[in-house]
């Protein structure tokens, strides 16, 4: 079996890790010129941006083949889920995945949740993961429709995100004076956006995944949302995870 992941805080990781097989990094597979994997089973897990998968995920789903008998794709969100699978399974139909799930985990979006807040809410992440591991292990096919209410609700969500870019985009990303030039960011930063130039962390661009790895991983808390940072002083990475193994997942 064959896991690839996508990650920017550790919640994909833990899950693809738990789901098991051969562990693959998205952001390190876009490096290579043949994106071709084949297995028995191969699967997908991701983190969810405002019910659609990140944009780097979906890059990779357009260019990659993946062969196999069974294939799974196990989307990581935080808060609301407005029929992200039945989405994805609408937009991934050249995969043709067998089994396309939702799995809830401390959502890691600074702009609007306080992540010592987020830490302390029940949300039985390994229960249902467990779950999950056991129905891909059993080849359980399962293919969501969207639901009227989650329709609904998307579309209002759209709607927002389209008037708000920059609730998606990244550019209220901003680096304080509180930087020290360690560079962590470059290194955890999938796009490779980061750069330290004169002990101080710059963007190559204002534009980026907004994974807010840069973010929550920042050791001296420098990097902030500017338009709206709920708690600065809280921060998130999955217990299960380490720093070294996000660097390992993401650095260009």
């Amino acid at each position: 079996m064959i896991t690839l992941y996508f990650t920017a805080t550790g919640n994909s990781l833990y899950a693809a890790k738990k789901i098991g097989g051969k562990t693959i990094s998205i952001a390190q597979a876009l490096k290579n010129d043949t994106l071709y994997f084949d297995d028995d089973v191969v699967g997908v897990v991701c983190p969810v941006y405002a019910n659609r998968m990140p944009k780097i995920v979906s890059e990779f789903l357009e260019k990659a083949t993946l062969k196999a008998e069974y294939k799974f794709l196990i989307l990581t969100y935080g808060h609301a889920n407005f029929g992200a699978d039945g989405y994805a399974v609408k937009t991934c139909k050249n995969q043709n995945f067998d089994y396309v799930k939702t799995l809830l985990c401390v959502d890691n979006y600074l702009p609007a949740f306080d992540m010592e807040q987020e830490k302390r809410l029940t949300k039985n992440t390994d229960v249902n993961l467990n779950v999950i591991r056991d129905e891909i292990a059993k080849r359980v096919v399962y293919k969501p429709k969207i639901k009227i209410k989650d329709y609904i609700a998307d579309k209002v969500a759209q709607k927002y995100f389209a008037k708000h870019a920059d609730a998606l985009d990244g550019t209220q990303i901003f680096v304080t004076d509180e930087c020290v030039g360690c560079g962590l960011c470059e290194k955890v930063c999938p796009r490779g956006n980061f750069y330290v130039e004169d002990n101080f962390a710059k963007r190559h661009s204002d534009k980026c995944e907004f994974c807010l790895a840069c973010a929550n991983l920042c050791p001296n808390k420098a990097i902030i949302c500017k338009n709206s940072d709920v708690n600065r002083n809280a921060r998130y990475l999955n217990p299960n995870v380490s720093v070294k193994d996000i660097i390992d997942a993401n650095e260009q």
